[in-house]
């Protein structure tokens, strides 16, 4: 489960073009770009796995 999907369940709309679940995950718009504490930058939310 990606951090999009999770904010999906959770009730949290993340603003994406080129994300669907029936298709390969791209990250190609980074319209879902979030911070990542000790990140340097930015991570598409799409693509990131979601963690406890």
């Amino acid at each position: 489960m990606t951090v999009l999907q999770a904010c999906e369940i959770a009730g949290v709309d993340i603003p994406r073009f080129c994300y669907h679940s029936r298709l390969s995950i791209a990250g190609n718009c980074r319209m879902c770009l979030f911070e990542v504490e000790k990140s340097p930058k930015p991570v598409a939310s799409c693509a990131m796995p979601a963690l406890p």
